[in-house]
């Protein structure tokens, strides 16, 4: 029997663990060059984008016959297996070695940590002349891998560009590389150039001085943001100049004169020492800021080139709903653990709402967000409900308007976007998924909380109350995974994790909604049914099968953890008896024994599901190392069971 002693130290590492295998990350400003025959674009409706590269728009003359290679390198945090899923490519070079696709047009390669050159070459076949790729994880091939388990960069193979997001074409017929050419040195700024087009008549220079000097050109001159009656400038001065359109619209400057922008991350040994903004229609000085777009522009570099915001994580800072429930345990840990892990859940979320509002205007602009890429398409709740949940808690934090806006968008579309029954229960597009409770119910219970509004709260009960009418299996009180609406009946199969989501978010509903409410005893009844069911499905080391009533199945970490929490919220809140506290020790023993290693890794969480009638289907899928659908879960079961037992020996209850 494993002590609280115990359970508390193992609380600490696995979120030790957890931080260290996700670490911070600081958003870096990159350049990029905007190429109209290279697009990065949704791919089969997701906003993981796809790479497409035209060479009709490089080479309008070629013939049939004729080639291009396109080159990048896929830059990578650690060593890993990497599938990369193209079309239009006759061959594929990986680190110089030829490599065959499969039937989808799929290799698989091996990653090393840094760069690793990927060439393919694409052949004119009449009006064809163009390729794509995507690179991915194993586990999901197709879905570029950017914040969930592994983070993978294309970058520019060519010296002068090699930290900028892009790929390098080659002349036709050859494999010499004709694009990107590289800056000519230059000392001039042309914004009739610049801004070709385009209306307004004030545009804006931003650089900072490496050392003491003098601004002597023309322009209005700002300094640290105040008008300067002076030309001379100190080291670390942030400098901001004015220019409005006439006979010329520009200016020139000495390349060593000690101006530039330390923080742009770049090889480019030319035409960085400024950054661009405008034009604009009035002359009101911008304010200096790196996070938000100045309505439809954004900062840019002589040569045209854009600026853009990277952040190069594959759990912070990002728009998932999976991460969101890792993070939504480290802040519970916190409540535990202190101050460093509540740090690292508001930076983190801080990031997200920081950056909202620019990624929309990403996506109008280049298609495809750099970060937050699951953000700009609100069709679905996997991108509204967890993150909704987890924004909710940093607006109770910072009390921010940009936290706030983002709440209101969500809810907006959770409310209006979504498909439904008539009975207005939730359903995708020809299927109804148990996961979706969680994904919808935690978020909209926790607006009505801030907002006082009841329509939220009403919302969460017709959702619960519809999802037992539509995958109850009234004979094993627990729900089915599915409900096929073709064939207007439910899978029958209990996918553990499915069940655990259920759980999980009518717990957290159940802890917000006033008890007068009107389906209040309704949905605590369901409650504490479902929780009979899921009872009788226990193993008797504590823990379940990933498909319930299947024993065949793998034993499944995430949905222990989910029937456990629910219990022990169940057993505080008098929504259960205190027998289910015997099923919560069992779980939490279960868990240490199979599922955590010596080094505080989680083992046998499921990776994401799709769907089926089969069990089959469901207990082949494969389990992940620290994958955050279960070690966010962990942490917040084991944060409220320790919460649970200090409060019993509060009330002097004998252990």
């Amino acid at each position: 029997m494993i002590t609280k002693k115990e359970i508390a130290e193992n609380l600490k590492s696995i979120a030790e663990n957890m931080l260290v295998t996700r670490p911070k990350k600081d958003v870096k400003l990159r350049p990029f060059i905007k190429h109209g025959a290279i697009k990065k674009s949704p791919r089969k409706g997701r906003i993981c984008a796809e790479v497409e590269v035209d060479l009709n728009g490089f080479y309008p003359q070629a013939k049939n016959g004729d080639y291009a290679f396109v080159t990048t390198e896929l830059s990578v945090p650690f060593e890993n297996d990497v599938a990369v899923v193209t079309s239009g490519c006759s061959e594929i070079f990986f680190r110089g070695e030829k490599v065959e696709q499969d039937s989808d047009g799929k290799i698989v390669v091996r990653c090393l940590e840094g760069k690793n050159e990927l060439c393919m070459k694409c052949v004119k076949q009449e009006e064809n002349f163009s390729l794509t790729f995507v690179p991915s994880i194993l586990q999901y091939p197709g879905m570029w891998a950017t914040d969930y388990l592994y983070h993978i960069k294309a970058l520019i193979p060519v010296e002068e560009y090699n930290s900028e997001e892009g790929v390098a074409v080659s002349k036709l017929n050859s494999k010499e590389t004709a694009f990107p050419e590289p800056t000519k040195k230059t000392e001039k700024i042309d914004f009739f150039k610049l801004f070709e087009n385009q209306n307004g008549d004030y545009a804006f220079a931003l650089t900072y001085c490496s050392r003491d000097t003098f601004w002597h050109g023309e322009g209005d001159l700002f300094v640290n943001g105040k008008w300067a009656e002076s030309s001379f400038l100190k080291k670390g001065d942030e400098v901001v100049v004015r220019f409005i359109k006439g006979n010329k619209w520009g200016f020139s400057y000495n390349i060593n004169a000690g101006f530039n922008i330390p923080f742009l991350e770049t090889t480019r040994n030319n035409g960085t020492n400024w950054l661009l903004l405008g034009p604009f229609e009035t002359p009101e000085v911008p304010k200096v800021q790196f996070k938000k777009p100045y309505g439809n522009k954004f900062w840019r570099l002589a040569d045209g080139s854009y600026v853009r915001p990277y952040l190069d994580s594959y759990f912070y800072g990002k728009w998932f709903y999976a991460l969101m429930v890792g993070e939504y345990g480290i802040l519970k840990a916190s409540e535990i653990l202190g101050e460093s892990y509540y740090d690292y859940f508001v930076d983190s979320m801080t990031v997200i709402s920081d950056y909202y509002e620019y990624m929309q205007y990403e996506y109008k602009e280049f298609g495809c967000p750099t970060f937050l890429e699951r953000s700009v398409n609100l069709d679905n709740l996997d991108a509204i409900g967890a993150i909704g949940m987890n924004l909710c808690e940093l607006y109770k934090i910072n009390k921010s308007d940009d936290t706030k806006k983002i709440l209101y968008n969500l809810a907006d579309a959770a409310l209006n976007n979504i498909p439904r029954f008539p009975d207005g229960t939730y359903h995708r597009a020809i299927t109804m998924w148990a996961d979706d409770l969680f994904m919808s119910c935690p978020f909209l219970a926790r607006m009505g909380a801030i907002t006082g509004e009841a329509k939220y709260f009403d919302e969460c009960a017709r959702q619960i109350l519809g999802f037992k009418n539509y995958l109850f299996m009234d004979s094993k009180k627990i729900f089915s995974h599915i409900y096929f609406m073709n064939d207007e009946q439910m899978s029958r199969v209990p996918w553990g994790r499915g069940n655990g989501w259920i759980f999980f978010a009518i717990s957290e509903v159940l802890q917000l909604m006033d008890k007068k409410h009107a389906k209040y005893n309704e949905i605590v009844s369901l409650f504490a049914e479902f929780a009979e069911g899921i009872l009788s499905y226990q193993e008797e080391d504590g823990m379940w099968h990933q498909v319930l009533d299947y024993p065949e199945s793998y034993k499944e970490t995430s949905c222990t953890a989910m029937f456990a929490l629910g219990m022990i919220r169940g057993i505080r809140n008098g929504w259960l008896d205190e027998k289910f506290y015997e099923a919560i020790v069992k779980a939490i023993n279960g868990i240490f024994t199979t599922a955590l290693d010596k080094n505080f890794n989680i083992s046998g969480v499921c990776m994401g599901s799709e769907c089926s009638y089969d069990p089959k289907y469901y207990a082949q899928l494969g389990a992940a190392l620290n994958d955050d659908h279960g070690t966010g879960v962990v942490l917040t079961m084991l944060t409220e069971f320790i919460k649970y037992e200090e409060s019993k020996n509060s009330k002097g209850v004998a252990q």
